[in-house]
Parts: structure tokens; sequence; C-alpha cells
């Protein structure tokens, strides 16, 4: 029942007291041409941020998680109660430009066979994002994006999972970034997001799931949003994501079969050991805190269990 909503706005947070009020205004302020309502899902946070929500923005519908439930599972429960036609998935560390959103909707409502839209992603600086997704993994493509190859030109010699170009029309993909992820409501009645997948290539998943059931997967230049991308992340210790199930080695495996998964998984763990040794020594010539920063976000993705196998988490 979408009851004259036009959009649903799914935001999980923990413990993103600074970066809501930017989200939750921008959402406003974008969406006023719409009938919307905004869905909070709080994993537990311990920094008054859900409390904040309430306080200064009584039109979001807050749930409150007992525990840190995972992207996924936080995504499905906004979800199941939300009422929207279509509904957006969008991090806490996001603002949503001018008329994005209503723009957005336009581009679902021309093209009915659309299942899952992006936007286009800006960085802080305002330039496109690589983060916004391209093609699936396989052994070439995780090789390229993780060893650095797809940096090398002419683009697109060597395409990686992520966009290496920037884009000024419609653009089918295979994927797009969980930051910013808008559903149709009908798909979503027959595809939720994983459940088993606590972190890393739940995007990806979903979005091939999505394609496989005969739905395209597109992405967006009219619209535009700024993903802070990491102020999450920045505030989890290194070992927050130990032992945790890697979403991606779970797909490769099912999708690529266990020799290729093995394989592309040892890609990633060199992949990110080169890039870890890259932030460290530009620490050591320049003194940046934002390579030590980077490099701190890097030894928190080498935490998670990559082992190609299915991990039930609790």
């Amino acid at each position: 029942m979408t009851n004259g909503v036009d959009l649903s706005v799914v935001t999980v947070s923990w413990n993103s007291r600074d970066e809501l009020g930017v989200c939750v205004r921008s959402v406003a302020q974008s969406a006023a041409p719409l009938t919307f309502e905004h869905v909070l899902v709080d994993n537990a946070s311990t920094d008054g941020s859900a409390d904040l929500v309430e306080r200064e923005f009584p039109h979001v519908i807050v749930i409150r998680n007992e525990k840190n439930l995972g992207f996924s599972r936080a995504n499905n429960r906004g979800a199941r109660g939300s009422r929207g036609r279509y509904v957006l998935f969008l991090n806490a560390d996001t603002e949503a430009l001018a008329d994005a959103l209503p723009r957005m909707v336009a581009e679902m409502d021309r093209h009915p066979d659309i299942g899952i839209l992006g936007p286009k992603l800006l960085n802080a600086a305002g330039i496109w994002s690589r983060d916004m997704g391209d093609r699936l993994p396989t052994l070439r493509t995780v090789a390229n994006t993780h060893l650095g190859l797809d940096h090398l030109r002419p683009a697109g010699l060597f395409r990686g999972i992520v966009r290496n170009a920037d884009f000024d029309a419609l653009h089918d993909c295979g994927w797009v970034c969980g930051a910013s992820l808008m559903v149709r409501r009908d798909v979503l009645e027959r595809d939720l997001w994983r459940e088993d997948i606590f972190f890393f290539g739940e995007d990806v998943e979903y979005c091939d799931r999505v394609r496989r059931h005969g739905f395209r997967v597109c992405m967006t230049p009219d619209a535009r949003i700024i993903h802070y991308s990491g102020k999450s992340m920045a505030k989890q210790s290194v070992d927050f994501l130990s032992g945790r199930s890697s979403g991606l080695a779970l797909y490769l495996r099912e999708t690529k079969g266990p020799v290729t998964a093995w394989a592309a998984v040892r890609v990633i763990r060199l992949g990110y050991w080169l890039r870890s040794m890259r932030f460290r020594l530009a620490y050591q010539l320049a003194g940046t805190p934002a390579s030590l920063q980077k490099d701190q976000r890097v030894q928190q993705y080498m935490q998670l269990d990559r082992r190609p196998r299915p991990v039930k988490e609790v």
C-alpha cells in the first residue's frame, strides 16, 4: 500500500549525529515537491543521534534497534514499514542536492523497466565519485580495481567494478552504490536486501539479483547526491569487521564458483596491502593525517572474513 506516498527514504544510522542534520535537511528540501516520508533506522547508536532526530526533525519516523543489525537487516526493517511507490536507501553521510530526488522519481516513472536507480554520486569536493558502482565482479574486474589497473589510460581499457570515468546520459550498469539506491515498490515486495551479508558487497548482490529477475539497473546523471564517504567507518575501531563475512566473497563463490572466488579474494588482499603500504609511505614522507585515516579504513576492510563461504550473522 502506497497511500499516495511518492517516495520513502530509508536511512540507516550508527553514531551519525554529526552527519544526520545535513542528510535530513537535504532530503526535506529536495523532496519538497513530492509526497514523501523519511524513515531513520538507528543501529543502537550511543551518541544520542536518534534522540536528536526525534527532537529536531519530528517528521522523521525513527526506528530503534537494540543492537547493530548491520546495513542489510536495518534497511529491510525500514523498508517493510514504508509506504512509497519508490524507496530510496540513503546513507546518513549523504547530501541530496537541489531537485535530485524528484528527478530520480521522474526517471523511474519514465522507465517502468528500471528496477533500481542510482544518482550521480559526488565526493566531498563536488567531483564525480568512483564509488557509484559500474560492472559486476569477476576475477578480471576485481583485479583491475584492486590492483589499480582501472586508473590506466585510455579510460575503459581496464574496466573494474567501479567507474573510471564520468557519464552524461542514463547508463545501464551491473550495480549501483548502496549509499543512494532507489528501488521500485513491486521490486521491493519480492526482493529485499540479503540479511546474511553484514557488510561489503551487499549492494552488488542485491542489484544483480534484481537484474536476474528482468529489471534494469541504471544510474542517472540528472540527480546529484554528495557522499561524504567513510565518516561512519572512521568512528569504528580497526577490528570492527573482524570475523564478519564479506558479501563480495560470498557473491563470487555463488556466481563464479569456488576457484574464481579463491583467486579474487587473494587479489583483494594483495590490493589492500599495497594501498596500506602506499598510505603509510605517504604519511612518512609528508606527515599528512589524511594518509593515516585512509590506512585505518583499509585496515578495517582487511579484517573482513573473506573466505568464500556463507557465514550467518547473529
